[in-house]
């Protein structure tokens, strides 16, 4: 009898991660949520965090995500994220040089600058990305 539920992680350039889990753990708009395998289904908007993902050995693969959509239907999650990084592949320094790279070149430019929006979206994932990383995640 199958207990493990498959966990897709989708970005617009491509299948980021796939594999089965026994728990998932997503960063809800509204606050985490966790799903097991036959979860009832569910649509639902995710907010900037970590989605967490138990396997059957009990090892837990964290990948930080900006926003989107996650789909349950019992025997699937599949996540839509405008960004995704694994967790351990983030160079804690790297981020944190482009966070401050970032909040320099924001701060120097003019409000009616049109990569100010663009330069804001990349500060708040590199600050999220440095969050996760900081916190042992």
């Amino acid at each position: 009898m199958a207990t493990a539920i498959q966990c897709e992680i989708v970005t617009p350039e491509k299948l980021f991660y796939s594999q089965e889990a026994n728990f998932v753990v997503l960063p809800g708009s509204a606050g985490e949520m966790g799903v097991y395998y036959m979860h009832a289904p569910v649509v639902t908007t995710l907010g900037s965090g970590l989605v967490k993902i138990t396997d059957e050995e009990e090892n837990t693969v964290k990948i930080a995500v900006s926003g989107g959509y996650a789909e349950v239907d019992g025997q699937k999650v599949i996540v839509l994220a405008d960004r995704a990084a694994q967790v351990s592949d983030i160079d804690a320094n790297e981020v944190q040089a482009k966070v401050e790279a970032l909040e320099q070149e924001i701060s120097e430019l003019p409000e009616d600058d049109v990569t100010l929006s663009y330069k804001k979206d990349e500060l708040k994932w590199n600050q999220l990305l440095s969050e996760c990383v900081g916190n042992g995640e």
